[in-house]
């Protein structure tokens, strides 16, 4: 991850938004993946934990992954889309690929946790909630990792007053959970490293030096409408000058700072 903004847009701008995209329709391959792992945990006792996981959720490269309350899903997709649309991004969001766990984590506790009484094992059934849980988490970290931008989806839902007062008031683990590995997790893009690589080339011929950059991302640059129209201007601009084409992200960095 290499940026994060905060996304802050009304009502009316997602209905703008939504009216300039190609909504995609639902990938469902992990989803599939992810029900025959339940399907498989009835007929297998043993299960390979860290392969598994690769199977289930697989961790590609992203440009963007979008941070959001379940609540706010058709926000996030309408988002998702209008980059995607916009500005040929490859964009993430967990809830194309994963549903959530709590019915699957239903199956395997009938399955494995239930006594004979009816009720459920206390016992057990942390177990499954900690194994199912611990495989979502580092595939959400992996995949934050491999994407190079984090924008959160700023609502009432997503947390109140969450950038003035801090993450005090988030209630959902999850949000935390991706919130926090923006503050530990920082790589930069090949493409822009080669730039510094080219600008310090002259100087590094001369003498062996060793820079070091200590980086702290304390507040996010928040986006708004008036970042996003002014985004999607220079990126048409720039993709019809017949100049040297710029990433679309690099146009962001731009704009946003």
């Amino acid at each position: 991850m290499y940026n994060k903004y905060v996304v802050d847009l009304s009502t009316d701008n997602f209905k703008k938004l939504e009216a300039e995209s190609k909504m995609s329709q639902l990938n469902n391959k992990e989803k599939k993946l992810l029900r025959e792992f339940f399907n498989e945990t009835t007929k297998f006792t043993n299960i390979n934990a860290l392969e598994k996981m690769d199977e289930l959720f697989p961790v590609k490269s992203y440009d963007v992954f979008i941070s959001h309350s379940h609540n706010d899903l058709s926000q996030a997709k309408i988002l998702k889309s209008y980059l995607e649309t916009n500005f040929d991004l490859k964009v993430f969001i967990d809830s194309d690929y994963w549903e959530s766990s709590d019915e699957y984590l239903k199956e395997l506790d009938n399955e494995y946790c239930k006594l004979d009484s009816g009720n459920y094992s206390y016992e057990k059934r942390n177990l499954t909630t900690s194994h199912v849980h611990v495989m979502l988490a580092i595939s959400i970290m992996k995949i934050i990792k491999e994407s190079e931008v984090v924008l959160f989806l700023s609502t009432d839902e997503f947390a109140g007053a969450i950038f003035d007062k801090g993450f005090s008031e988030i209630h959902s683990p999850w949000i935390y959970l991706e919130t926090f590995t923006t503050k530990i997790i920082h790589s930069v893009p090949k493409r822009i490293s080669n730039q510094f690589r080219d600008s310090f080339k002259a100087l590094e011929e001369q003498a062996k030096l060793n820079i070091q950059y200590n980086v702290a991302f304390d507040k996010s640059e928040k986006i708004n409408m008036r970042v996003l129209n002014a985004w999607s201007t220079k990126f048409l601009v720039n993709r019809n000058s017949g100049k040297v084409f710029k990433h679309p992200l690099d146009l962001l960095y731009e704009i946003a700072k």
